[in-house]
């Protein structure tokens, strides 16, 4: 999947959800899959940090252009700080699945899609914070 295409087929479910009044818009999804177990990798655009990174960006360029305003739709990127590194692939939505594990020290990793996502937000953006608890909390 290439960023040309994803910014391709956001501008056009842009244009639909304008039309039937949307404003805002719960995605992109800029976790990580790397817990093979976790029901939800189907939603993320991969385990790779740089490759979610650049889909994401052409997410937010295409839903929202240049900004947000009357043509386009408000993102809200999920789940910071990066939701994929469920504890036994958990569903962090039950209280059962709340702990994240950063194996091998990757915490960095899980982070870095939402940094370029940060530079979109302040054009309008906002961030859904992930439904866990970190090790140790």
């Amino acid at each position: 999947m290439s960023s040309r295409c994803v910014s391709w087929e956001r501008r056009g479910r842009t244009a639909e959800g304008v039309a039937v009044g949307f404003s805002i818009v719960g995605g992109p999804m800029l976790n990580l899959a790397t817990e093979p177990r976790w029901a939800r990798q189907q939603h993320t655009f991969g385990q790779d940090p740089e490759t979610v990174t650049r889909l994401g960006e052409a997410f937010l360029t295409g839903v929202r252009g240049d900004g947000v305003g009357p043509g386009s739709v408000a993102c809200v990127v999920k789940h910071f700080p990066g939701g994929g590194p469920q504890k036994d692939g958990e569903d962090a939505h039950f209280s059962y699945g709340r702990e994240h594990l950063y194996s091998a020290g990757r915490f960095e990793d899980h982070l870095a899609p939402f940094r370029p996502a940060g530079v979109h937000g302040g054009r309008g953006g906002h961030a859904l914070l992930r439904h866990a608890r970190g090790p140790g909390g």
